[in-house]
């Protein structure tokens, strides 16, 4: 009988014991569960607050994105209401010059009243975006009739760069390559060199006037018409020819261009290549080689306009031409015609050589002429040529075509 209830007593404790084991784990589990569904209650409070954060800027950038909405087609209405009444046309240029006459008008005004002795002179600048194209379709009477302006050449092909400063500054560097064999534990005997400089430059001004009699009472449409036409067209015509022809140098006219003919071009050397029947096409192809062996690859041949008729003339062994009369292809080069050259000069050329860096303003001022009682009224521009010195190698001037192809040709040809 007492072991009977030893051992029953030893079944109940250890029951006791399993049930005490299963309560803690019970417990663990819902303490674990209850942690869970704190974080899971949190993370729920966070994503919330989250979410309305998101819903609050998705609101402000919609009450933004309205409010630009309004102020943009607010000035499309003012933009569209101004071009109905003609106070603009939509060239940056004439928007510019048109902006600063209609603010000077009174100042102007003033000016053109008054005694010969009094404020003779104002100036001002406005600034627009460069222009680049050949015309400006200014509307004329047709009975009126001049001359056309070629379109410019060089001013339209290299790159052109707009600077706000007074000089241009650009660095060139020089290296000279000792690199060869060298021994085992032996230092190599000489070093490579690597040297930096500097490079300033000036901008080059030029100008443009017509004189404006003082009892003219119209003086507001006429220095417009020749602001936005003739002065500017003339002044870019003049860019054109400098940036060839420029005399600017370091060691005397600084202020001047400085031309691609003698300050950043390189003279044409055959390649020792011959070429049976050599045409002016075959003295490109020689120069594209030259350019070539520097590390550049030329795209654009100017030539005079006697040149142009010869190489729309060329055809090859079967008849047909090489000339792409659409494209105005021959090859890889783009032909230019220019009145810039002489007609026994061409330029083959890397377009990326060269820049074309301009100040941004034009500047307009009116000056007295007290013994004619009138006005002169100037328009300026400041701009000015870089072709680093490297960069000239891809810039190939051929002074003589006719002795180029000469040389070019193979002797039993000549005889």
């Amino acid at each position: 009988m007492p072991e009977s209830l030893e051992k029953k007593a030893d079944e109940l404790r250890k029951a006791m014991e399993t049930a005490t084991n299963e309560a803690k784990v019970a417990k663990e589990k819902a303490e674990a569960a209850e942690k869970r569904a704190a974080d899971a209650e949190q993370k729920a409070k966070e994503m919330s607050e989250e979410l309305k954060k998101a819903q609050d800027t998705i609101a402000e950038q919609g009450k933004s994105i309205e409010g630009m909405d309004k102020s943009i087609k607010a000035q499309e209405e003012t933009i569209k209401e101004l071009k109905a009444s003609g106070r603009i046309s939509g060239n940056p240029y004439e928007v510019a010059l048109k902006a600063i006459l209609d603010a000077k008008k009174e100042e102007i005004e003033r000016l053109f009243k008054a005694e010969n002795g009094a404020a003779s002179r104002m100036k001002f600048k406005f600034t627009t975006a460069n222009i680049t194209t050949q015309s400006f379709g200014v509307q004329q009477d047709p009975s009126v009739h001049s001359d056309r302006l070629l379109p410019n050449a060089f001013y339209t092909t290299f790159e052109k760069v707009t600077r706000t400063a007074d000089k241009l500054e650009w660095l060139e560097g020089s290296d000279t390559d000792q690199t060869g064999y060298v021994g085992e534990f032996t230092a190599p005997a000489t070093a490579n060199s690597y040297t930096v400089a500097g490079k300033l430059r000036q901008y080059a001004k030029i100008a443009s006037f017509i004189e404006v009699s003082s009892e003219l009472t119209d003086w507001y449409n006429q220095i417009y018409q020749w602001a936005r036409t003739t002065a500017v067209q003339r002044i870019l015509k003049k860019a054109d020819s400098l940036i060839w022809s420029g005399d600017g140098s370091d060691s005397g006219t600084k202020t001047h261009v400085y031309g691609l003919k003698t300050q950043g071009s390189t003279a044409y050397a055959a390649t020792g290549a011959k070429y049976e029947g050599a045409t002016v096409a075959d003295v490109m192809l020689d120069a594209i080689a030259q350019a070539k062996k520097s590390g550049y690859v030329a795209n654009v041949a100017f030539i005079p306009y006697v040149l142009d008729a010869q190489i729309r003339g060329i055809k090859d062994k079967n008849g047909n031409y090489l000339y792409n009369q659409v494209t105005g292809m021959l090859g890889q080069l783009r032909i230019i015609p220019t009145t810039e050259l002489g007609d026994n000069e061409l330029v083959v050329a890397d377009s990326s050589c060269a820049k074309i860096y301009e100040n941004g303003e034009y500047e307009m001022e009116l000056e007295r002429v007290p013994d004619k009682d009138g006005w002169k009224v100037w328009l300026r521009k400041a701009f000015q040529v870089v072709v680093p010195t490297s960069e000239k190698k891809g810039i190939i001037y051929v002074s003589n075509v006719s002795t180029a192809i000469t040389n070019i040709t193979p002797v039993a040809a000549k005889a």
